[in-house]
């Protein structure tokens, strides 16, 4: 086993760790804290499971290269649920794309149409799209011929394509959509009330941390999908392998960030993370704030019957 893929599957077995540890964070942070708890939240959870399912995979498959059992069945079924695992956490940032496109586009009909069971329908759809990847991943892994490998790339290639194309399409109609509105509540002077101003100050701040999230995507599989294209456009010049599993590094980091996305832009996330990573009660605060409420109750009680 050359020493480049020893070393490569050491720094992939810390970052999937990570990539572990992340997401259970998030996970517990939903579960833990009712404020967490919103519209969103079942795509957040999603897309925290299928991250959860790639970190696992990494971590699998890079303790086997370790050890050098990188031959048998279990490679190769570990290597297929990674590549479906990837699919669907790539998938699941298309739908919380599409979301917030629903949003802008009919914000005024977007709680009526688009419900809770809406939305566990997008989720149970996305995942049934990932499972049908398995015949497909299956052919590429298991015969591992030059044809199928370029076919396996070029899907890669074109899978990310199409995903680039529809979030700069979406997000690219939300961001018009918004400076058009703010355009003409500026022309015709459309005073706000404090409520209205409450709510899209709370789904403004919630867009721009899922187009953090989805912006991050994009960027770190860019060095994967150009490693695609060059061996899809080179395919007699050898293969830098540091350069393969640096671009598939990047990829893995995607499963990684959302954790930091969610401690650096949510101070609700944040703060529960705190709580959690302390051993702490995440309702403390709200704890202390009641008792204190009902000792100054009880002190006001005393007080007025001594009087």
């Amino acid at each position: 086993m050359p020493k480049i893929e020893i070393y490569a599957s050491a720094i992939f077995l810390v970052i999937s760790f990570l990539v572990i540890v992340g997401n259970i964070l998030i996970l517990l942070a939903i579960y833990l804290s009712e404020r967490l708890r919103r519209k969103t939240t079942p795509f957040i959870a999603s897309l925290a499971v299928a991250d959860l399912c790639v970190g696992l995979t990494f971590f699998v498959d890079s303790t086997l290269k370790i050890c050098q059992k990188n031959d048998g069945i279990v490679f190769i079924v570990t290597n297929l649920f990674m590549e479906i695992a990837v699919f669907v956490s790539v998938v699941n940032i298309v739908a919380i794309a599409t979301d917030r496109f629903l949003s802008i586009v009919i914000a005024l009909r977007y709680a009526a149409v688009v419900t809770r069971k809406v939305i566990y329908r997008e989720l149970i759809f996305v995942w049934t799209i990932g499972l049908l990847v398995l015949p497909a991943s299956q052919h590429f892994y298991v015969d591992r011929s030059t044809k199928n490998y370029i076919v396996s790339r070029s899907l890669h290639l074109s899978f990310y394509v199409c995903f680039v194309g529809t979030i700069c399409l979406l997000y690219g109609y939300i961001g018009i959509t918004a400076w058009h509105q703010k355009r003409r509540i500026q022309a015709l002077q459309i005073p706000m009330s404090d409520e209205r101003d409450r709510v899209v100050s709370d789904s403004m701040k919630v867009t721009r941390v899922l187009m953090t999230v989805v912006g991050a995507c994009g960027v770190l599989w860019l060095p994967h999908s150009i490693m695609s294209l060059y061996i899809l456009t080179h395919p007699k010049a050898p293969i830098n392998f540091t350069a393969v599993y640096c671009s598939l590094l990047f990829g893995l980091l995607n499963s990684a960030v959302n954790a930091v996305i969610y401690s650096l832009m949510n101070k609700d996330f944040r703060s529960t993370f705190l709580r959690i990573i302390k051993c702490e009660s995440v309702n403390e605060n709200n704890d202390i704030q009641s008792g204190r409420k009902n000792q100054v109750t009880a002190s006001n009680n005393r007080v007025n019957v001594k009087y």
